[in-house]
């Protein structure tokens, strides 16, 4: 069992403290957060790598502007850094949309007319 809230404040802190040339890694958060005994000890690393995405993915949608590359999280120096971040996450989820479209069209029984917002919203081609 963890506190959410004051982990994801202390995960929060942590990532402030980092730069795009000196990010964190949820391993590392991993280890701080278990040294001030705010994880439990059942809990893996493994484990604690979901939550720690979890969270960060709530301290975006908070506002926080947590930003990643494959060496860890870091806290963004300017807007640019942000606006390159959106362009990278963007593009993956669009990857993502159009995988599950594809899984969706080979079920011949999908009702495709309910995916046509998300078509919308990603700039697709709709399902046909």
């Amino acid at each position: 069992m963890i506190n959410e809230e004051q982990v994801k404040n202390e995960i929060l802190e942590l990532i402030k403290a980092r730069t795009r040339i000196s990010p964190i890694t949820s391993t590392r958060i991993f280890q701080k957060l278990k040294d001030k005994n705010l994880i439990d000890n059942d809990i893996t690393e493994i484990r604690f790598g979901l939550i720690c995405r979890d969270l960060i993915n709530k301290l975006r949608q908070e506002n926080f502007p947590v930003l990643a590359t494959i060496k860890g999280y870091y806290w963004p120096q300017n807007e640019d850094e942000i606006l390159e971040y959106i362009g990278r996450f963007e593009a993956r989820c669009r990857k993502e949309y159009q995988a599950i479209r594809g899984l969706k069209k080979s079920i011949k029984s999908t009702n495709l007319s309910l995916f046509e917002k998300l078509d919308q919203a990603f700039e697709l081609e709709p399902v046909k």
